[in-house]
């Protein structure tokens, strides 16, 4: 995929910087143009579901340090890429707390790629609520997950691939391709749950990195037995015993039941991701 416009979610201060940073890298290697996205709830619900009515001056109180967060966000977002000569351009609002998540994946569909942060489950609220969860499923873009302690690199050094012959693995494979090709080493490591299983997975992972040999990105080909071992564990182990700067992975779920469904190791993932990730639904 040739990136051109590049998304970049900012939903607070403290999560802008790691995204701002890959957004400056992704659009100095691909010449992409970047939209910087803040968008804020009207109001917050007193009660769950149920909106309590308050006066006008309390609402201008719960109102004006969110416009002084968006305010400031701004600035910093134009600042920084005037620094670094960047085309972009700013958007930014105001929607109802229940509709704030569909805003934002509105505005992310007609971007290439999407870049939002990690967001520790301790720390969400009502502009990362169900995010990047949405994003990945209901957007349709590949979506740059971005922790907070990890930079991201451009091109990376180690790529991981998590692979598993799916569609969702597929898209999310194809998605990187620009982004992995420059990259002095790509793993792709698939899991299994006993030896029959590893030998067919094995010779799927094959026909993967024969594939990707084609478009010129040489890889090895990992098949790992890891019985009942927590997937997701295996993967946050690999992300460190290679030193992997960038993993790339499918995301499963059905957006009506995601909260059914969403679970197992793509959340396991997205909860303790150590490093910027790929994901495509």
């Amino acid at each position: 995929m040739n990136l051109k416009t590049v998304l970049a979610y900012l939903p607070s201060e403290e999560l802008a910087e790691p995204v701002l940073k890959g957004a400056v890298a992704l659009a100095k290697a691909h010449e992409a143009h970047v939209v910087g996205l803040h968008l804020e709830a009207s109001y917050y619900p007193a009660y769950g579901e149920v909106a309590i009515a308050m006066p006008p001056d309390v609402i201008e109180q719960m109102r004006k340090p969110l416009r002084e967060r968006a305010k400031k966000l701004e600035e910093s977002f134009k600042k920084r890429m005037a620094e670094e000569n960047i085309s972009s351009e700013w958007r930014s609002g105001t929607t109802e707390y229940s509709t704030l998540p569909g805003r934002i994946v509105e505005e992310a569909v007609s971007a290439d790629m999407v870049l939002c942060p990690q967001v520790e489950p301790e720390n969400v609220d009502v502009t990362t609520l169900d995010l990047p969860e949405r994003l990945i499923l209901e957007g349709g873009r590949p979506v740059l997950v971005v922790p907070p302690e990890k930079d991201v690199q451009i091109p990376p050094k180690r790529v991981l691939i998590a692979w598993n012959n799916s569609p969702q693995s597929a898209r999310a494979v194809f998605d990187s391709l620009d982004l992995m090709k420059d990259a002095e080493a790509i793993t792709v490591l698939t899991l299994a749950g006993n030896a029959d299983e590893r030998r067919a997975a094995e010779e799927h992972a094959n026909n993967l990195a024969a594939n990707l040999g084609r478009h010129g990105l040489k890889s090895k080909v990992e098949a790992v037995e890891i019985g009942n071992t927590s997937a997701s564990d295996y993967l946050a182990s690999r992300v460190d015993e290679d030193g992997a700067d960038l993993m790339v992975m499918g995301c499963y779920g059905h957006s009506r039941f995601r909260e059914l469904v969403f679970g197992g190791v793509t959340r396991d993932m997205l909860g303790g991701i150590k490093v910027p990730t790929v994901m495509s639904h």
